[in-house]
């Protein structure tokens, strides 16, 4: 701490000088406090400033430079508040999945290991995060390490790219969308059999300035559209289109599965932007955007009829109170994941009977929005 030579400034005239530090002297209490100044170099600290009474009635006052201290301790509580709205995302994030993953699986033994299987991808990148200090995950880290427990020595499994660093919201959602695929690979795909592969290539479309991954499965078992949409498959599909604004294009063709996934670039950082992943020759056709539907099991008809307006930036959360609304017979508005679309509904004055804000969108306080309702 620094010990002020000039505990405060007046830009008055001499004259007038000691009669408005008098008044000031006059105005504090006894003892310590923090003040803020501004010194003769017109820069404005945060100060602890001590009034001093001497027996003969004297006053003297100390300042000491706080700035620092009350610049950290901002700080910290930033970091408290984004720990705790992460804690709280994550727990319902695995709130959601344990849901999903129970009420759609054929069997209990089928829920615990798909549960267990998706809380660990969300370990994982969780993790990764974590060692980057929640800067963000390389893309093709995710894709690594999803895919790493059914490489054979890199003859299976060929992955190809530019950097492309996620944001941390992305890299979650993006992290879950990878697993659903190689686990889908795994059990039913190229990665069941000793003689399939999978071919995983990214690039970045410079005049769209977007990222084009694609998918590419072949050697293993013939291929089916499946007969129900299940978790995984809405999980993909609307979590790239929620978190990434991304559009998906999954293709069940005989040979093997063919996925696309486009999002745009923005918001994340990428070296070597003019690259292109055209390493297997994998058609780089546009992925056209496909809607993924919900079933909704249970019956609340207290609130049937009910206009809800949604605003959720976690797609899993965002995802259950849809499920949840739905079965209660509610209207549902949205759901946004950002404010200002929000806000442009709510500016319509159409009728809205609830609205359901998450208060922190993507950084973003939700505060206008309440008091645009």
């Amino acid at each position: 701490m620094e010990l002020l030579d000039a505990t405060l400034l007046l830009r008055h005239d001499p004259v007038g000088a000691k009669w408005c530090v008098n008044e000031f002297m006059d105005s504090c209490r006894d003892g310590w406090m923090d003040i803020r100044m501004r010194t003769r170099d017109d820069r404005e600290i945060e100060t602890m400033w001590a009034n001093i009474r001497l027996s003969d009635q004297t006053q003297v006052g100390i300042g000491i430079d706080i700035t620092d201290r009350k610049r950290d301790e901002a700080q910290r509580e930033l970091l408290v508040a984004e720990l705790s709205h992460r804690v709280k995302n994550t727990l319902a994030t695995v709130i959601s999945i344990a849901h999903q993953s129970f009420s759609k699986a054929p069997s209990p033994d089928e829920a615990q290991r798909s549960f267990d299987d998706r809380i660990r991808a969300l370990a994982q990148t969780h993790t990764r995060l974590a060692e980057a200090n929640w800067s963000g995950v390389s893309l093709e880290t995710v894709v690594r390490d999803e895919t790493a427990p059914y490489q054979h020595r890199g003859r299976n499994v060929r992955i190809a790219g530019p950097q492309i660093v996620l944001n941390p919201r992305c890299a979650v959602s993006f992290g879950m969308a990878i697993h659903e695929l190689t686990t889908n690979a795994a059990k039913y795909g190229a990665l069941s059999t000793s003689g399939g592969s999978l071919e995983v290539a990214w690039q970045i479309a410079s005049a769209d300035k977007e990222v084009w991954l694609h998918w590419v499965e072949s050697g293993g078992p013939a291929v089916k559209p499946p007969q129900h949409r299940g978790f995984g498959r809405v999980l993909l599909e609307r979590a790239m289109a929620s978190d990434l604004a991304g559009r998906v294009k999954l293709d069940f063709v005989g040979e093997g599965l063919k996925c696309w996934i486009a999002f745009p670039l923005e918001g994340h950082s990428a070296a070597g932007a003019d690259e292109l992943a055209n390493t297997f020759g994998i058609d780089s056709s546009r992925p056209q955007n496909r809607a993924a539907r919900l079933s909704c099991p249970n019956d609340m008809s207290a609130s049937r009829g009910k206009r809800v307006l949604v605003v959720e930036d976690e797609f899993l959360l965002r995802l259950e109170l849809e499920e949840w609304l739905r079965s209660a017979g509610c209207a549902i508005i949205g759901p946004f994941s950002a404010l200002e679309p929000a806000r442009v509904v709510a500016a319509r004055r159409e009728p809205i009977d609830l609205a359901i804000l998450d208060t922190n969108l993507n950084g973003q306080m939700v505060y206008p929005l309440a008091d645009d309702l």
